[in-house]
C-alpha cells in the first residue's frame, strides 16, 4: 500500500517519470500532466505572475512567490488530511 505522501507526490507530478512504478502509474493520475485541469490552472497562475512582474517592472516578486508556495503548502495539508479522514471512514465501515 502506498503512503499518503507518495500518492500526493504522484498526483502533483513531483516524482520523476522514471521513478514511477507501473502499478503506481496505473492507479494514480498525475493531475498536473499536460491538458489536465491542474496543469491549465497552474499555467494561468504562472502567466498572471509574469504579468504582475511586468507591471511592477520586476523580474521576480518575492511576495508573489511566497503566496504561491504557501498556497501549495495549504493544499498539501488539506489533501493529506482528507486522505486521513477517508481512511478513518473506511476503517469505521470495516469494524
Amino acid at each position: 500500500m502506498m503512503d499518503k505522501e507518495r500518492i500526493y507526490d504522484l498526483m502533483t507530478g513531483q516524482v520523476m517519470k522514471d521513478e514511477i512504478l507501473e502499478a503506481e502509474r496505473a492507479a494514480i493520475k498525475d493531475e498536473f500532466a499536460d491538458g489536465e485541469r491542474c496543469a491549465v490552472l497552474y499555467e494561468q497562475v504562472y502567466l498572471e505572475k509574469r504579468n504582475l512582474c511586468e507591471r511592477l517592472q520586476e523580474n521576480e516578486v518575492a511576495e508573489v512567490e511566497s503566496i504561491i508556495t504557501d498556497m501549495f503548502e495549504m493544499t498539501r495539508i488539506l489533501a493529506l488530511q482528507m486522505y486521513e479522514y477517508g481512511r478513518m471512514r473506511l476503517d469505521e465501515r470495516t469494524v
